[in-house]
């Protein structure tokens, strides 16, 4: 069978892809801002499909450390589309859902969706909006689980709306469709909420009682909507949820 490889398996997407159906590369024998050494890996593997799940998504990193964020996100990005179109090998990138204000690492990713199909047009680029996972999530279910042991307000931005979506429902759709898969798209589990709904569900299946909210001040611009409506829709976001925190 041809060989998929997997390109940044350590974040909280890249870890949601079974071991036995990829083959994962990271530093130190790759390193995504170096085109040599990508290019020589995926010529030496010569695989079906590599998917790049690499990148930096810390927010606030990227906005202060913007050449960073652009050397990774951006360069890095083009250096593995550079070797995929001269190994003849299809490429599926990951982006995210964006609207309104654009911060540094929303920059990246619309850069990158501009550049990508002037390098090669065997690509698939998935906008995902509000991951979580299952294991090592750091973001906001962590956050939130963490304030209901505690007793604490969960911090929310109240003028968000997004929909949640789970990392092993997008890993597995991608490896089942990985022929299918073309050009740009959403991606997301089914429905669209706040955070506070979000939060208030998390409790719910915890079986927490009486969620309080801080109301917190943006400091950076971020994408108030991410909510997904049409493209590939998954599963009600409940559904997953549960079964991840179950």
């Amino acid at each position: 069978m041809s060989s998929i490889v997997l390109i940044g398996s350590r974040g909280m997407l890249g870890q949601a892809f079974p071991d036995d159906r990829v083959i994962k590369l990271n530093r130190p024998e790759i390193d995504v801002t170096n085109p040599e050494l990508v290019y020589k890996n995926i010529s030496v593997i010569k695989p079906r499909v590599v998917i790049n799940a690499s990148g930096i998504t810390d927010i606030p990193f990227c906005q202060s450390n913007p050449d960073v964020a652009y050397e990774v996100n951006l360069g890095g990005a083009i250096n593995v589309a550079g070797a995929c179109r001269k190994c003849k090998v299809k490429l599926i990138q990951f982006s995210t859902v964006f609207s309104g204000n654009a911060n540094i690492y929303t920059k990246t990713k619309i850069y990158m969706e501009k550049i990508l199909p002037e390098i090669t047009d065997n690509f698939a680029i998935l906008r995902l909006p509000w991951l979580f996972a299952k294991e090592n999530d750091k973001k906001f279910i962590s956050t939130v689980i963490s304030c209901l042991k505690e007793n604490k307000p969960v911090p929310v931005y109240d003028d968000e709306v997004g929909s949640p979506t789970y990392t092993e429902d997008v890993t597995n759709y991608v490896l089942n469709n990985t022929d299918s898969l073309h050009g740009i798209q959403d991606m997301a589990n089914k429905g669209e909420v706040t955070r506070r709904q979000w939060a208030s569900k998390i409790a719910e299946i915890l079986d927490y009682k009486n969620v309080t909210f801080n109301p917190i001040q943006r400091k950076i611009p971020m994408n108030v909507k991410s909510a997904v409506t049409s493209g590939i829709i998954l599963r009600d976001w409940r559904e997953a949820l549960e079964e991840c925190l179950g």
